[in-house]
Protein backbone atom coordinates (compact mmCIF):
# COMPACT_ATOMS: atom_id res chain seq x y z
CA UNK A 1 0.00 0.00 0.00
CA UNK A 2 1.44 3.44 -1.08
CA UNK A 3 0.58 5.53 2.09
CA UNK A 4 1.82 8.86 0.66
CA UNK A 5 -0.89 11.54 0.39
CA UNK A 6 0.91 13.47 -2.75
CA UNK A 7 1.06 16.78 -1.56
CA UNK A 8 2.48 17.98 -5.15
CA UNK A 9 -1.02 17.43 -6.98
CA UNK A 10 -2.34 19.86 -4.28
CA UNK A 11 -0.21 21.81 -5.98
CA UNK A 12 -1.01 20.95 -9.12
CA UNK A 13 -4.14 21.49 -8.29
CA UNK A 14 -3.51 25.39 -7.43
CA UNK A 15 -2.04 25.76 -10.59
CA UNK A 16 -4.93 24.59 -12.84
CA UNK A 17 -7.39 26.50 -10.52
CA UNK A 18 -5.45 29.55 -11.34
CA UNK A 19 -4.83 29.23 -15.07
CA UNK A 20 -9.03 28.47 -15.22
CA UNK A 21 -9.40 31.95 -13.65
CA UNK A 22 -6.80 33.95 -15.37
CA UNK A 23 -8.42 32.76 -18.35
CA UNK A 24 -12.04 33.68 -17.93
CA UNK A 25 -10.89 37.11 -16.46
CA UNK A 26 -9.47 37.50 -20.12
CA UNK A 27 -12.77 36.70 -21.42
CA UNK A 28 -14.25 39.27 -19.22
CA UNK A 29 -12.17 41.84 -19.60
CA UNK A 30 -10.69 41.40 -23.10
CA UNK A 31 -6.97 40.83 -23.86
CA UNK A 32 -4.83 43.63 -22.33
CA UNK A 33 -1.96 45.40 -24.54
CA UNK A 34 0.46 44.19 -22.57
CA UNK A 35 -0.15 40.32 -23.36
CA UNK A 36 1.30 38.89 -26.25
CA UNK A 37 -1.96 37.55 -28.01
CA UNK A 38 0.31 33.96 -28.62
CA UNK A 39 0.25 34.09 -24.35
CA UNK A 40 -3.45 35.12 -24.29
CA UNK A 41 -4.51 32.18 -26.55
CA UNK A 42 -2.76 29.63 -24.19
CA UNK A 43 -4.16 31.56 -21.18
CA UNK A 44 -7.80 31.32 -22.30
CA UNK A 45 -7.38 27.55 -23.00
CA UNK A 46 -8.71 27.13 -19.49
CA UNK A 47 -10.38 23.40 -20.57
CA UNK A 48 -6.88 22.11 -20.67
CA UNK A 49 -6.84 22.74 -17.31
CA UNK A 50 -9.87 21.35 -16.51
CA UNK A 51 -9.02 18.31 -17.84
CA UNK A 52 -6.22 17.76 -15.59
CA UNK A 53 -8.56 18.15 -12.78
CA UNK A 54 -10.48 15.47 -14.24
CA UNK A 55 -7.43 13.60 -13.96
CA UNK A 56 -6.35 14.46 -10.60
CA UNK A 57 -9.65 13.02 -9.79
CA UNK A 58 -9.44 9.76 -11.40
CA UNK A 59 -6.77 9.61 -9.69
CA UNK A 60 -7.60 10.66 -6.38
CA UNK A 61 -10.49 8.45 -6.03
CA UNK A 62 -8.82 5.93 -7.02
CA UNK A 63 -5.91 6.04 -4.53
CA UNK A 64 -9.01 6.89 -1.68
CA UNK A 65 -10.63 3.88 -2.69
CA UNK A 66 -7.48 1.70 -3.33
CA UNK A 67 -6.29 2.69 0.53
CA UNK A 68 -9.33 3.39 2.50
CA UNK A 69 -11.65 0.60 2.78
CA UNK A 70 -15.60 1.47 3.56
CA UNK A 71 -19.34 1.01 2.25
CA UNK A 72 -20.66 2.88 -0.36
CA UNK A 73 -22.99 5.15 2.03
CA UNK A 74 -19.67 6.44 3.81
CA UNK A 75 -17.53 7.18 0.35
CA UNK A 76 -20.40 9.21 -1.29
CA UNK A 77 -21.16 10.85 2.06
CA UNK A 78 -17.88 12.06 2.28
CA UNK A 79 -17.40 13.43 -1.22
CA UNK A 80 -21.02 15.06 -0.77
CA UNK A 81 -20.17 17.20 2.12
CA UNK A 82 -16.65 17.91 0.17
CA UNK A 83 -18.30 19.44 -2.61
CA UNK A 84 -21.99 20.38 -1.97
CA UNK A 85 -22.15 23.17 0.81
CA UNK A 86 -19.12 25.44 -1.33
CA UNK A 87 -21.20 24.38 -4.67
CA UNK A 88 -24.72 25.78 -2.93
CA UNK A 89 -23.25 28.68 -1.24
CA UNK A 90 -21.32 29.57 -4.58
CA UNK A 91 -24.92 28.89 -6.65
CA UNK A 92 -26.95 30.91 -3.81
CA UNK A 93 -24.46 34.32 -3.85
CA UNK A 94 -24.47 34.17 -7.96
CA UNK A 95 -28.69 33.97 -8.04
CA UNK A 96 -28.14 37.24 -5.66
CA UNK A 97 -25.72 38.73 -8.47
CA UNK A 98 -27.80 38.08 -11.43
CA UNK A 99 -28.45 41.51 -11.72
CA UNK A 100 -25.12 42.66 -11.04
CA UNK A 101 -23.55 39.78 -13.49
CA UNK A 102 -26.02 41.16 -16.60
CA UNK A 103 -24.45 44.67 -16.38
CA UNK A 104 -21.03 42.96 -15.97
CA UNK A 105 -21.06 40.25 -18.50
CA UNK A 106 -23.95 40.84 -20.66
CA UNK A 107 -23.20 44.61 -21.46
CA UNK A 108 -19.55 45.37 -22.03
CA UNK A 109 -18.86 45.28 -26.26
CA UNK A 110 -15.52 43.41 -25.36
CA UNK A 111 -16.84 40.74 -22.85
CA UNK A 112 -16.47 36.83 -25.10
CA UNK A 113 -19.66 35.14 -26.20
CA UNK A 114 -21.53 38.37 -24.60
CA UNK A 115 -24.65 37.37 -26.71
CA UNK A 116 -24.69 33.89 -25.44
CA UNK A 117 -24.30 35.27 -21.92
CA UNK A 118 -27.44 37.46 -22.23
CA UNK A 119 -29.55 34.46 -23.91
CA UNK A 120 -28.83 32.41 -20.99
CA UNK A 121 -29.52 34.83 -18.32
CA UNK A 122 -33.13 34.94 -20.55
CA UNK A 123 -33.47 31.54 -20.33
CA UNK A 124 -32.34 31.13 -16.84
CA UNK A 125 -35.12 33.68 -15.80
CA UNK A 126 -37.67 31.92 -18.00
CA UNK A 127 -36.84 28.44 -16.65
CA UNK A 128 -35.42 29.36 -13.08
CA UNK A 129 -37.60 26.11 -11.19
CA UNK A 130 -36.47 23.55 -13.50
CA UNK A 131 -32.73 24.83 -14.09
CA UNK A 132 -33.31 24.55 -9.57
CA UNK A 133 -34.45 21.23 -9.63
CA UNK A 134 -30.97 20.30 -11.85
CA UNK A 135 -28.52 21.84 -9.88
CA UNK A 136 -29.62 20.61 -6.33
CA UNK A 137 -29.17 17.19 -7.84
CA UNK A 138 -25.74 17.89 -8.97
CA UNK A 139 -26.71 15.89 -12.17
CA UNK A 140 -27.31 19.36 -14.35
CA UNK A 141 -24.58 18.59 -16.54
CA UNK A 142 -25.42 14.99 -17.88
CA UNK A 143 -28.81 16.99 -19.04
CA UNK A 144 -28.21 17.62 -22.81
CA UNK A 145 -29.48 20.69 -24.55
CA UNK A 146 -32.74 19.39 -26.13
CA UNK A 147 -34.06 18.85 -22.77
CA UNK A 148 -33.36 21.72 -20.85
CA UNK A 149 -31.04 24.44 -22.59
CA UNK A 150 -27.80 25.72 -20.86
CA UNK A 151 -28.37 23.06 -17.85
CA UNK A 152 -24.76 22.48 -17.52
CA UNK A 153 -23.76 26.63 -17.18
CA UNK A 154 -26.37 28.48 -15.67
CA UNK A 155 -26.21 29.90 -12.14
CA UNK A 156 -22.31 29.14 -12.15
CA UNK A 157 -20.71 28.87 -15.18
CA UNK A 158 -18.03 26.58 -13.65
CA UNK A 159 -20.22 24.42 -11.81
CA UNK A 160 -20.38 22.07 -15.31
CA UNK A 161 -17.59 20.38 -14.31
CA UNK A 162 -18.74 20.02 -10.32
CA UNK A 163 -21.56 17.97 -12.29
CA UNK A 164 -19.32 16.36 -13.73
CA UNK A 165 -17.27 15.46 -10.60
CA UNK A 166 -20.49 14.19 -8.96
CA UNK A 167 -21.47 11.91 -11.68
CA UNK A 168 -17.72 9.86 -11.39
CA UNK A 169 -17.94 9.66 -7.78
CA UNK A 170 -21.21 7.89 -7.73
CA UNK A 171 -19.51 5.33 -9.93
CA UNK A 172 -16.23 5.55 -9.08
CA UNK A 173 -16.47 2.37 -6.69
CA UNK A 174 -18.49 0.14 -9.40
CA UNK A 175 -15.18 0.56 -11.79
CA UNK A 176 -12.58 -0.07 -9.46
CA UNK A 177 -14.06 -2.61 -7.95
CA UNK A 178 -13.94 -4.45 -11.88
CA UNK A 179 -10.62 -2.99 -12.27
CA UNK A 180 -8.81 -4.53 -9.23
CA UNK A 181 -10.40 -7.91 -9.94
CA UNK A 182 -8.03 -8.62 -12.86
CA UNK A 183 -6.12 -7.21 -15.73
CA UNK A 184 -8.29 -9.09 -17.96
CA UNK A 185 -11.24 -7.45 -16.29
CA UNK A 186 -9.50 -4.10 -16.00
CA UNK A 187 -8.82 -4.15 -20.13
CA UNK A 188 -12.39 -4.92 -21.05
CA UNK A 189 -13.93 -2.28 -18.41
CA UNK A 190 -11.55 0.24 -19.92
CA UNK A 191 -12.20 -0.56 -23.60
CA UNK A 192 -16.18 -0.38 -22.79
CA UNK A 193 -15.84 2.85 -21.00
CA UNK A 194 -13.55 4.02 -24.31
CA UNK A 195 -16.31 2.65 -26.43
CA UNK A 196 -18.93 4.38 -24.23
CA UNK A 197 -17.28 8.06 -24.69
CA UNK A 198 -16.55 7.64 -28.39
CA UNK A 199 -19.95 6.91 -29.36
CA UNK A 200 -21.43 9.78 -26.75
CA UNK A 201 -18.97 11.97 -28.65
CA UNK A 202 -20.61 10.56 -32.26
CA UNK A 203 -24.38 10.98 -30.97
CA UNK A 204 -23.88 14.12 -28.45
CA UNK A 205 -21.75 16.23 -30.53
CA UNK A 206 -23.73 19.22 -30.21
CA UNK A 207 -26.03 18.71 -27.29
CA UNK A 208 -23.44 19.65 -24.71
CA UNK A 209 -21.61 22.94 -24.72
CA UNK A 210 -19.11 21.80 -23.00
CA UNK A 211 -17.84 17.80 -22.15
CA UNK A 212 -20.27 17.56 -18.69
CA UNK A 213 -21.89 14.24 -19.32
CA UNK A 214 -19.52 11.55 -17.42
CA UNK A 215 -18.72 9.27 -20.74
CA UNK A 216 -17.96 12.89 -23.04
CA UNK A 217 -14.77 12.98 -20.45
CA UNK A 218 -14.15 9.20 -19.48
CA UNK A 219 -10.86 9.19 -20.97
CA UNK A 220 -9.23 11.79 -18.59
CA UNK A 221 -10.95 10.27 -15.82
CA UNK A 222 -9.79 6.61 -16.64
CA UNK A 223 -5.98 8.17 -16.95
CA UNK A 224 -6.01 8.70 -13.56
CA UNK A 225 -7.45 5.60 -12.83
CA UNK A 226 -4.76 4.03 -14.73
CA UNK A 227 -1.90 6.19 -13.25
CA UNK A 228 -3.09 5.34 -9.46
CA UNK A 229 -3.31 2.01 -10.36
CA UNK A 230 -0.03 1.28 -12.14
CA UNK A 231 1.88 3.67 -9.29
CA UNK A 232 3.32 1.16 -7.39
CA UNK A 233 4.77 -0.55 -10.19
CA UNK A 234 6.45 2.69 -11.65
CA UNK A 235 7.54 3.66 -7.75
CA UNK A 236 9.38 0.25 -7.96
CA UNK A 237 11.47 1.90 -10.69
CA UNK A 238 11.73 4.74 -8.57
CA UNK A 239 15.13 6.66 -10.41
CA UNK A 240 14.64 5.20 -13.70
CA UNK A 241 11.20 7.13 -14.12
CA UNK A 242 12.43 10.53 -15.26
CA UNK A 243 14.63 9.50 -18.27
CA UNK A 244 11.69 7.32 -19.15
CA UNK A 245 9.07 10.52 -18.36
CA UNK A 246 11.51 12.83 -21.08
CA UNK A 247 10.41 10.71 -24.58
CA UNK A 248 6.96 10.66 -23.10
CA UNK A 249 6.84 14.73 -23.04
CA UNK A 250 8.65 15.09 -26.25
CA UNK A 251 5.67 12.56 -27.53
CA UNK A 252 2.89 14.65 -25.87
CA UNK A 253 4.70 17.98 -27.59
CA UNK A 254 4.62 16.41 -30.68
CA UNK A 255 0.91 15.40 -29.95
CA UNK A 256 0.44 19.02 -28.44
CA UNK A 257 -1.29 17.48 -25.58
CA UNK A 258 -0.84 19.93 -22.90
CA UNK A 259 -2.99 17.70 -20.33
CA UNK A 260 -0.22 14.63 -21.06
CA UNK A 261 2.78 17.16 -20.60
CA UNK A 262 1.40 18.28 -17.48
CA UNK A 263 0.23 15.14 -15.79
CA UNK A 264 3.75 13.21 -16.87
CA UNK A 265 5.97 16.17 -15.32
CA UNK A 266 3.56 15.84 -12.45
CA UNK A 267 3.39 12.25 -12.04
CA UNK A 268 7.11 12.32 -12.08
CA UNK A 269 6.83 15.12 -9.01
CA UNK A 270 4.59 11.77 -7.32
CA UNK A 271 7.69 9.82 -7.60
CA UNK A 272 10.57 12.08 -6.03
CA UNK A 273 7.94 12.93 -3.21
CA UNK A 274 8.19 8.55 -2.20
CA UNK A 275 10.72 8.34 0.88
CA UNK A 276 13.83 6.97 -0.11
CA UNK A 277 13.62 8.27 -3.55
CA UNK A 278 17.09 9.52 -4.90
CA UNK A 279 16.54 12.24 -7.90
CA UNK A 280 18.51 14.89 -9.98
CA UNK A 281 18.50 17.88 -7.95
CA UNK A 282 17.55 19.78 -10.55
CA UNK A 283 14.08 17.51 -10.86
CA UNK A 284 14.19 17.59 -6.76
CA UNK A 285 14.05 22.03 -7.46
CA UNK A 286 11.63 21.81 -9.94
CA UNK A 287 8.96 19.49 -7.69
CA UNK A 288 9.55 22.06 -4.92
CA UNK A 289 8.93 24.79 -7.07
CA UNK A 290 6.15 23.27 -8.46
CA UNK A 291 4.49 21.09 -6.50
CA UNK A 292 5.58 21.10 -2.99
CA UNK A 293 6.09 24.31 -1.45
CA UNK A 294 3.88 25.67 1.24
CA UNK A 295 2.62 28.66 -1.40
CA UNK A 296 1.25 26.58 -4.05
CA UNK A 297 -0.11 23.81 -1.57
CA UNK A 298 -1.89 26.07 0.54
CA UNK A 299 -3.71 27.70 -2.59
CA UNK A 300 -4.36 24.03 -4.28
CA UNK A 301 -5.88 23.09 -0.96
CA UNK A 302 -8.06 26.65 -1.39
CA UNK A 303 -8.74 25.49 -5.25
CA UNK A 304 -11.89 24.30 -4.74
CA UNK A 305 -13.05 27.95 -3.47
CA UNK A 306 -11.00 29.68 -6.33
CA UNK A 307 -12.74 27.42 -9.51
CA UNK A 308 -16.25 27.88 -7.67
CA UNK A 309 -15.82 31.57 -6.62
CA UNK A 310 -14.05 34.07 -8.63
CA UNK A 311 -16.92 34.56 -10.87
CA UNK A 312 -19.11 35.87 -8.11
CA UNK A 313 -16.02 37.95 -7.10
CA UNK A 314 -15.59 39.25 -10.71
CA UNK A 315 -19.07 40.04 -11.04
CA UNK A 316 -19.12 41.67 -7.00
CA UNK A 317 -15.90 43.87 -7.50
CA UNK A 318 -16.56 45.47 -10.78
CA UNK A 319 -19.72 46.13 -9.86
CA UNK A 320 -18.57 47.86 -6.85
CA UNK A 321 -15.80 49.90 -9.01
CA UNK A 322 -18.23 50.71 -11.51
CA UNK A 323 -19.90 52.95 -8.55
CA UNK A 324 -16.83 54.96 -8.16
CA UNK A 325 -14.65 54.72 -11.73
CA UNK A 326 -15.99 54.59 -15.22
CA UNK A 327 -16.01 50.59 -16.39
CA UNK A 328 -17.29 51.73 -19.34
CA UNK A 329 -13.51 52.65 -20.13
CA UNK A 330 -11.63 49.04 -21.17
CA UNK A 331 -8.66 49.76 -19.49
CA UNK A 332 -10.60 50.86 -15.89
CA UNK A 333 -12.49 47.67 -16.67
CA UNK A 334 -8.98 45.54 -16.87
CA UNK A 335 -8.17 47.15 -13.63
CA UNK A 336 -11.30 46.51 -11.87
CA UNK A 337 -10.81 42.46 -13.02
CA UNK A 338 -7.54 42.55 -11.72
CA UNK A 339 -8.25 44.14 -8.83
CA UNK A 340 -10.76 41.18 -8.64
CA UNK A 341 -8.62 38.21 -8.82
CA UNK A 342 -6.44 39.74 -5.68
CA UNK A 343 -9.77 39.86 -4.25
CA UNK A 344 -10.02 36.03 -5.32
CA UNK A 345 -7.03 35.00 -3.63
CA UNK A 346 -8.22 36.33 -0.10
CA UNK A 347 -11.62 35.28 -0.39
CA UNK A 348 -11.14 31.51 -1.67
CA UNK A 349 -8.66 30.65 1.60
CA UNK A 350 -11.47 32.60 3.97
CA UNK A 351 -14.27 30.28 2.43
CA UNK A 352 -11.95 26.95 2.47
CA UNK A 353 -11.23 27.65 6.25
CA UNK A 354 -14.86 29.00 7.61
CA UNK A 355 -16.68 26.62 4.87
CA UNK A 356 -15.35 23.65 2.93
CA UNK A 357 -13.14 22.47 5.78
CA UNK A 358 -16.09 22.06 8.79
CA UNK A 359 -18.29 20.31 6.39
CA UNK A 360 -15.99 18.21 5.27
CA UNK A 361 -15.22 17.29 8.99
CA UNK A 362 -19.17 16.87 9.00
CA UNK A 363 -19.09 14.63 6.16
CA UNK A 364 -16.27 12.40 8.40
CA UNK A 365 -17.96 12.55 11.31
CA UNK A 366 -21.39 11.05 9.86
CA UNK A 367 -19.04 8.42 7.18
CA UNK A 368 -17.30 7.03 10.62
CA UNK A 369 -20.96 6.83 12.76
CA UNK A 370 -21.95 5.00 9.26
CA UNK A 371 -19.32 2.47 9.55
CA UNK A 372 -18.99 1.87 13.10
CA UNK A 373 -22.73 0.87 13.18
CA UNK A 374 -22.27 -1.31 9.45
CA UNK A 375 -19.29 -2.96 11.43
CA UNK A 376 -20.66 -3.13 14.82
Amino acid sequence: MIKSNFVCLEGLRAWMAWWVVVGHAIHLAGVPVWIPQAASDFLTKGGVAVNVFIMISGFVITHLLVNKSEGYVAYITRRFFRIFPIYILCIVVSVAFVGMYEAVYAEPSWVFEKEMRGDRLLHQDENFFWHSIAHLTMLHGAIPESILKYASTTFLAPAWSLSLEWQFYLVAPLILFFMKRSLTCASFVCAALLVLGFASKALFATAYPFPSMLFLSIQFFLIGIISRLLFPTVAVLKEKVWPVAIPIIASMLFLRSIEGIIWTVFMVFCVVELDGVRMPRWLQRLQFVFGVNRVVRYFGACSYSTYLAHIPVFVLVVSLVGRFQDVGNQTVFQIAVLFAMLVTAVVSPLLYHWVEKPFIAVGKRIAINREAGRNG
